[in-house]
């Protein structure tokens, strides 16, 4: 049984919805151990682009790129390479990225050879990007990629103009954002600590894309446009003023495939401004069900007058997304189960599963007391 859940209607400021059913850019447009607070642990050589990797000291690196388009390829140092994640970037420590326009950095973590990890990499410091100067305004787009996995740890605090976090390699064309991940991987995309994504200047321009097998949101994401958790092996993403095309090509393994606890929002905007901005979370199943586990904060900040917009929240499981909205068919014929569980939706919400929406409280109320005899 498939049920479609469609939007609530509009009220003073604010809309909200929570459905139920069997329910529902481009370039232009990522060594464990070491010091307690240090640089980047690893070393940087750019194979598109160019400027400086490793620049900077103490407990800072700063990386400066003179190009719009930008990739590094970083071989972690790793003291510890029999197992464990790789602590890149060390709690007090802090990676700055630096450039001019709207430029973007591909960070690729890789072994001495250029092939793929197999181990998570864990950012635990601070990740900034400016445009101009570490003294400038907040922008530039930050794209960091591992095969065997990404940690933001609950030291972890990502201050950008836009993000990727993928499992899965990254190629464009055009506008479109390819990524290419291994067949059978469970690598996850997993974030304990905090992102902040805005430009200075482009309101809702911005947007934060986790790309992976499995996807773990259970820190505080804001972003001043739109956000997609995408649990694919392949995928191609499509960003077109503030919505998203997202064509899942290869599913991923079963089980449960996004676990958002955490909190994902960002501010709403006036009529004049970008206001289609979206939250997207897609779960395509490969050859067995997959799951999606919500719950937490979802959605945009409440709109302080009526010329103001919330933007709104996508939940899928089984369909892409086109032209920004849910498709109307599922990808493939494989199940696919929302699960959501103690959840406040800040926004206009739809949400479609090809199998099963199950919605129950985590917490039980207690009951009313035993009448009192005066």
């Amino acid at each position: 049984m498939r049920a479609t859940a469609t939007p609530a209607p509009i009220r003073t400021g604010k809309r909200r919805l929570l459905t139920s059913c069997a329910i529902a850019a481009g370039m232009m447009a990522l060594a464990c151990g070491g010091p307690a607070l240090a640089q980047v642990a690893g070393t940087g050589t750019f194979t598109t682009g160019g400027g400086t990797a490793n620049g900077g000291g103490g407990t800072t690196t700063t990386t400066t790129v003179t190009q719009l388009q930008n990739v590094i390829n970083w071989v972690p140092t790793d003291p510890a390479p029999t197992g464990g994640d790789i602590n890149l970037l060390p709690a007090g420590s802090t990676w700055n990225f630096v450039g001019t326009g709207d430029y973007t950095v591909l960070n690729r973590f890789v072994n001495s050879g250029g092939g793929s990890l197999s181990r998570q990499v864990a950012l635990n410091g601070t990740v900034n990007s400016y445009v101009g100067s570490t003294t400038g305004p907040r922008g530039g787009n930050i794209w960091f990629y591992n095969a065997g996995g990404i940690l933001i740890g609950a030291t972890g605090v990502i201050n950008v103009g836009s993000l990727i976090l993928t499992t899965n390699d990254i190629s464009t064309a055009g506008a479109t954002i390819s990524f290419n991940g291994t067949a059978g991987s469970t690598s996850a995309i997993t974030v304990n600590g905090t992102i902040n994504a805005n430009k200075v200047g482009n309101p809702g321009g911005s947007y934060v894309a986790l790309v992976a097998p499995r996807v773990v949101q259970a820190g505080a994401v804001r972003v001043d446009g739109s956000a997609a958790y995408v649990a694919a092996e392949v995928a191609d993403i499509r960003i077109n003023n503030g919505l998203f095309d997202i064509n899942v090509t290869r599913g991923v393994e079963g089980g449960n495939v996004i676990t958002h606890t955490g909190t994902t929002t960002g501010p709403g905007h006036q009529d004049g401004d970008i206001d289609q901005n979206r939250i997207y979370m897609v779960a395509i199943p490969k050859n067995d069900a997959v799951t999606m586990l919500v719950s937490g904060t979802i959605g945009y900040d409440d709109a302080v007058s009526a010329t103001e917009v919330d933007g709104g929240v996508r939940l899928s499981a089984g369909y892409n997304v086109v032209g920004g909205e849910l498709a109307a068919t599922p990808a493939n014929a494989t199940a696919a189960n929302i699960t959501a569980g103690d959840t406040r939706f800040l926004s206009s919400t739809i949400a479609r599963a090809s199998n099963v929406f199950a919605a129950q409280p985590t917490q039980t109320l207690p009951g009313s007391p035993p009448p009192t005899t005066l």
